[in-house]
C-alpha cells in the first residue's frame, strides 16, 4: 500500500498517531520541536527496505499541534524533485518548446 503521508494510525494503539522520517536531521528536528511545544511522545526507528526510519508516536489528542510540526519539518528539510540543475533547466526548455509547438499548430490549424 502506499502512503502518500509520513504519518498513519499506530496499528495497534488507535489513539496515536504514527510520524515517520527517513532523514536523520528531519527526526532531529521534529524531535526538537515537539520538546519545545511540550508534546509528549514514545521514539521507535525501524529499517526497512535498507532504509532507517525515524519514528515518533503521538497521541490524538495533540494532532493539531503536531501536523502543524510536521508541515513545518517537511517544508524545512524537502528535497527538489529534479535535484539536478541541468536535467531541471533541459525539462523546463522542452516543456516549453513542446507548448510553443502546439500553440504553433493551433494558430496554424485555424487559419
Amino acid at each position: 500500500m502506499i502512503r502518500l503521508q509520513n504519518y498513519y494510525e499506530h496499528p495497534s494503539q488507535r489513539s496515536f498517531m504514527v510520524y515517520e522520517f527517513s532523514k536523520e536531521e528531519a527526526g532531529i528536528y521534529f524531535e526538537q520541536m515537539l520538546i519545545s511545544a511540550d508534546i509528549p511522545y514514545e521514539k521507535g526507528e525501524e529499517e526497512r527496505n535498507g532504509i532507517n526510519y525515524q519514528l515518533f508516536g503521538v497521541h490524538k489528542k495533540h494532532k493539531i499541534s503536531v501536523e502543524k510540526i510536521n508541515t513545518d519539518t517537511l517544508i524545512k528539510h524537502k528535497t527538489s524533485f529534479i535535484p539536478d540543475k541541468g536535467l531541471k533547466w533541459f525539462t523546463f526548455a522542452f516543456t516549453i518548446f513542446i507548448l510553443a509547438l502546439a500553440v504553433i499548430g493551433y494558430l496554424k490549424s485555424n487559419t
